[in-house]
């Protein structure tokens, strides 16, 4: 049952949430441009390269502390929706408890261990270990505060806070490569903590005052509400996102070990890329969203048109891929023009990746926990006999060729699961490849709506009344 306290437009919402976004991931880009600038030409191809293996190291461990936040975060926002507070309340506490351990025991392995469990390497990778062990406890802080603040809709103040990250990290790096020492690999790790750090801060009172929404609340009588998510289909989110996360994390190191360090270099470049044009398709808030809005009478509507346009944005960014990166990186990082060609072939994976993503959470939103981690490891399971086969041969155009395969394997899926069985919402093919009156109206919609806060916010700004 719908909470008649939870009043708001869902495409208000989501326009104005993801306008934040929006202009705060332009500000995050152009900020992280020049933190690339100088990591990439003062690096090495080799340095870079280990570089993102310890990211990836780091990436294994850290995904610990983020175990089933899909579910939880899911979870609350029903629990919101249908008034259900104290129990939204409850399991929160019982999640930050949980994520509070887990933060501290990695932090411990890694800073007190590292001579144990890395004694092999050598003496200067091992303290570069010890330093990303305190990024458990600062990345711990920021998914916390983010969680409950992503959840009570702050989506202006959620998107504000990676630009702080990337703005803080810029200084530092900009003053080692000035005045410093020169940019190397600690200095980078340090210039990481440092911005997780300072963006956690700035989120710190807003999450204070969104937590305090839940003063008065009586607490929840039932204790463990965690386990019994966790032991109910919360099991299937953790699982899924272990083998989808491992798959990610290990190949860095699955590269290195068929091919080179330096192969890592040139394929993250090539993968970092066409990560900025996927973080460019606005879906940030639907995960928030979504679950607030599934008993409502347009869900099947909302989820069709999420999809249709997804695909048609994404099919646009890629096209502007071609155009815009090549210059780029021909006049800015010359010795990355080796990735260009695995760019190219990889960006035609960006419209399936668009359709695949919101339906993605929308299955997630509809509890389809167990089939999401079984579709999860078959696909890992895939991906990493493709890697096996693939990468002794022809070397890092097999880990392109598992970009382009992994998003056609996994709509093919999407689809006809959700067409055999139905969990509520279903693939509209008509709609989806026609654009008719319907859609006009949509436009004209979305349009009218961005019209109206782009003048209210040019408004306020003077000092005068707003549109309604």
């Amino acid at each position: 049952m719908l909470n008649k306290n939870i009043k708001f437009s869902f495409v208000k919402k989501y326009l104005s949430g993801e306008a934040h976004f929006g202009f705060w991931n332009i500000v995050q880009k152009c900020m992280g441009a020049m933190n690339g600038f100088f990591i990439l030409t003062t690096l090495t191809v080799y340095q870079y390269g280990v570089f993102q293996l310890l990211l990836a190291l780091y990436g294994m461990f850290s995904d610990m502390g983020s175990l089933g936040v899909g579910v939880v975060n899911n979870d609350i926002s029903r629990d919101i929706a249908s008034g259900d507070e104290a129990r939204a309340k409850r399991l929160f506490k019982e999640y930050f408890i949980t994520r509070l351990i887990l933060g501290v025991i990695l932090f411990s392995i890694f800073f007190f261990g590292s001579s144990i469990f890395f004694g092999h390497y050598y003496v200067g990778f091992i303290k570069e270990i010890r330093i990303i062990a305190f990024l458990f406890l600062t990345d711990f802080a920021f998914t916390t505060i983010n969680s409950l603040l992503t959840i009570r809709l702050e989506f202006a103040i959620v998107a504000a806070r990676s630009s702080i990250y990337k703005i803080t990290q810029l200084v530092i790096l900009s003053f080692s490569f000035y005045i410093g020492s020169g940019v190397s690999i600690r200095v980078v790790l340090i210039s990481m903590i440092c911005a997780s750090i300072a963006s956690s801060l700035f989120l710190l009172h807003p999450f204070l005052r969104a937590y305090g929404k839940w003063t008065h609340v009586k607490e929840f009588s039932g204790i463990f509400v965690l386990a019994k998510v966790f032991r109910t289909y919360g099991k299937w989110d953790i699982l899924r996102y272990v083998v989808s996360r491992l798959g990610a994390r290990v190949q860095p190191w699955l590269i290195k070990i068929f091919i080179s360090t330096e192969a890592v270099a040139i394929y993250s470049v090539s993968n970092s890329i066409l990560g900025v044009f996927k973080d460019a398709i606005p879906a940030k808030t639907l995960q928030s969203l979504i679950p607030l809005r599934l008993d409502d009478k347009t869900a099947q509507r909302m989820f069709t048109y999420g999809v249709k346009y997804a695909t048609l944005l994404s099919f646009v960014l890629m096209m502007g891929g071609y155009l815009v990166v090549p210059p780029v990186i021909y006049v800015f990082f010359p010795k990355y023009i080796e990735s260009l060609p695995y760019l190219f072939v990889m960006l035609l994976s960006l419209p399936l990746w668009g359709a695949g993503l919101v339906t993605g959470i929308y299955l997630i939103a509809l509890r389809q926990q167990k089939f999401m981690f079984i579709h999860n490891i078959t696909r890992s399971t895939v991906s990493a006999i493709v890697y096996a086969i693939t990468l002794p041969l022809i070397g890092v155009w097999g880990a392109v060729f598992e970009r382009i395969f992994t998003p056609i394997y996994l709509t093919i899926i999407y689809y006809f699961y959700m067409e055999r069985y139905s969990p509520g919402i279903r693939f509209d093919m008509k709609t989806l490849v026609t654009f008719n009156n319907e859609d006009r109206g949509f436009l004209k919609n979305i349009w009218r709506e961005l019209y109206k806060m782009t003048i209210n916010k040019i408004q306020r700004i003077f000092g005068v009344g707003y549109i309604k």
